[in-house]
């Protein structure tokens, strides 16, 4: 690339990326189901548990069952 085509593809390069940014970070960008919105990042909020409660409790258990300071190793279920 070479010329007034690079500064332009570099220039709308940096434009889409921004925007990207803003659309992934941020709910600034409003247009919620348009054909628009696929070119961008989705803004999700992030997971959050349901049973703390019950995670913390098996935190405690573990704790006070493991002799010492031994490692304990949590490991999800497998996906079949």
């Amino acid at each position: 690339l070479k010329g007034w085509f690079r500064v332009i593809a570099i220039t709308t390069f940096t434009i889409y990326l921004s925007i990207n940014l803003l659309a992934g970070l941020t709910t600034i960008l409003p247009w919620g189901t348009t054909p628009l919105r696929s070119l961008f990042a989705a803004s999700y909020p992030p997971l959050m548990r349901e049973d703390y409660s019950e995670v913390t409790h098996l935190v405690n258990f573990l704790r006070e069952t493991v002799p010492g300071k031994e490692f304990i190793l949590l490991l999800p279920p497998l996906l079949r």
